[in-house]
């Protein structure tokens, strides 16, 4: 099953734009889970501090929704003065938006 299966109408609440940044979230959330998750069972690491995760989310956030945006801009949509700061915030707002 897809994540946009799985999150069904609230996914499409998105406009196309930001429904693909608030995959990118969704996606670096998972796997900042996945990678703890991982160092935890196979390297045997302790996760003492949970902002430790909560750092891994938003460093990968970042760094997918700029690639994301670079790729809008290559294809010409989203040009004209889009950063990848709004690109991030965009995202983060459309996940904010599961707890409403």
């Amino acid at each position: 099953m897809s994540m946009q299966e799985c999150l069904g109408s609230w996914l499409n609440s998105f406009g196309k734009e930001d429904k693909k940044l608030v995959l990118v979230g969704i996606s670096a959330i998972c796997w900042a889970l996945w990678k703890a998750r991982n160092g935890v069972i196979f390297e045997n690491k302790r996760i003492s501090d949970p902002m430790t995760i909560i750092k891994a989310m938003t460093h990968w956030m970042v760094d997918w929704s700029i690639l994301q945006i670079r790729e809008q801009q290559k294809k010409g949509a989203g040009a004209g003065g889009k950063t990848a700061r709004t690109g991030s915030k965009r995202c983060l707002r459309g996940l904010s938006r599961v707890e409403n």
